[in-house]
């Protein structure tokens, strides 16, 4: 290992909502309210370049004595960066509302909105053994709006329902740490259309369900990961715009075999730039790329058993997963996913003891596979010079978590 990093957080907080809500026996229902929230974070972190490297002893000679003194700890190495917030305050107040109707005893229509303001606000603080980007840096991010959406649902027979949405969402701006002049100091708030039509259907005496649902989003300034200059960090830009189109379908089915069930959900989703974008490099990413971390297809099939016996109640299910191949960034620099997983879990219960006890063994990727899942971009130029470059490789790989056993115990009070 040639880098470590450690972390401090701090955090404190608050939030709650008000609600208001009809009753549920007339043509006319309504939902109400208010939502408030704070939140506060003192955020340091600390990149080290590992002592043993044959460059770093070099790299200490150059340094002023008082600036080595400062950036460095013998047990853990260089401090290549140091990064904070302190502190970050984030808020957000709400007013949301919605309406519904019933119309001829088989149509539902909704309507609904929500105004909203958040602010995020704070000082970003950085130090270390490239002096260019230390410094400090105060900045703030605010947005407010409206957030509006309508929805029917058709029961066109007991077996059989049809159902609309046009709706809109909202995601938090922010800010960087860091003070590299390359690195926007605000990432925008980002918003999304989402248009969304499906049907419900019924079969086999009700054993049987299948949904299907297609919907159509559009996105303004999506937020995505970019890495630095340096390609020893990362921070959060805004796409101009985006879209994704894509279909999801759920089956359930009770089988024939009292207990056993069969679960299943694909989704088939491409999500892509509409418009240019030049990433931190400098490079332009066309109209129609694909955006990172968005797999076109994923997938989960879950089979499962119960069964009673005497007061007892057990319970088994085996669980397959897909994760489709994806790229990690924007500029597509490395491919992630790309593979299945299995999970098996075995429970046992009694629900007329006090506590009502629950012993659950769960196994966890059972076959124990090692893939890519992320990773972070990067070169073999670093602001510390070519030969410890090579030596500290900026790119970062997640793998798939290992084999896992947990055994867990449950009660109710």
């Amino acid at each position: 290992r040639t880098l470590h990093a450690q972390r401090d957080v701090k955090t404190s907080g608050y939030q709650q909502e008000l609600r208001l809500v009809s009753p549920n026996d007339g043509p006319w229902t309504w939902i109400g309210g208010g939502y408030i929230s704070t939140y506060k974070a003192d955020i340091t972190s600390v990149l080290y370049a590992y002592p043993g490297l044959a460059a770093l002893a070099g790299l200490l000679d150059t340094l002023p004595p008082a600036l080595v003194g400062s950036l460095y700890d013998p047990g853990l190495g260089l401090v290549a960066t140091t990064t904070g917030l302190h502190p970050v305050n984030a808020s957000e107040k709400a007013l949301f509302g919605e309406i519904s109707r019933t119309l001829w005893d088989d149509l539902k229509v909704t309507l609904g909105g929500r105004f909203y303001s958040v602010n995020v606000s704070g000082t970003t603080v950085t130090n270390g053994a490239n002096p260019t980007n230390n410094g400090t840096r105060s900045i703030s991010q605010a947005s407010k709006g409206f957030s509006p959406k309508v929805s029917a649902a058709w029961h066109i027979s007991e077996d059989l329902m049809m159902y609309g949405t046009i709706s809109r969402g909202f995601q938090y701006g922010g800010f960087n740490t860091g003070t590299l002049s390359s690195v926007p100091p605000t990432f925008k708030s980002s918003t999304l259309w989402n248009y969304e039509a499906g049907v419900r259907t019924d079969w086999l005496d009700r054993t049987l369900r299948f949904d299907l649902t297609g919907f159509y989003d559009v996105w303004k300034n999506p937020q995505v990961r970019q890495v630095t200059q340096d390609k020893i960090g990362a921070y959060t830009d805004n796409v101009s715009a985006a879209r994704s189109i894509g279909a999801e379908t759920t089956l359930n089915y009770a089988t024939p075999i009292p207990g056993l069930t069969l679960e299943s959900a694909v989704a088939y989703i491409v999500a892509a730039t509409t418009e240019s974008f030049d990433d931190a490099s400098g490079k332009t990413v066309t109209p129609g790329t694909l955006l990172p971390s968005s797999p076109k297809l994923q997938a989960t099939t879950t089979l499962a058993y119960a069964h009673e016996f005497s007061a007892w109640r057990a319970q088994t299910s085996l669980t397959h997963s897909y994760q489709g191949h994806a790229w990690n960034d924007i500029v597509h620099s490395y491919e992630v996913g790309g593979y299945s997983t299995l999970g098996l879990s075995f429970g046992i219960s009694r629900s007329d003891l006090d506590y009502t006890p629950n012993l659950t063994l769960q196994i966890n990727n059972l076959t124990n596979v090692n893939a890519l899942s992320s990773a972070l971009g990067g070169s073999d130029i670093l602001p510390l010079g070519p030969e410890l470059a090579h030596q500290i490789s900026p790119r970062l790989y997640v793998l798939t978590q290992p084999r896992n056993i947990r055994l867990n115990l449950s009660l109710k009070f």
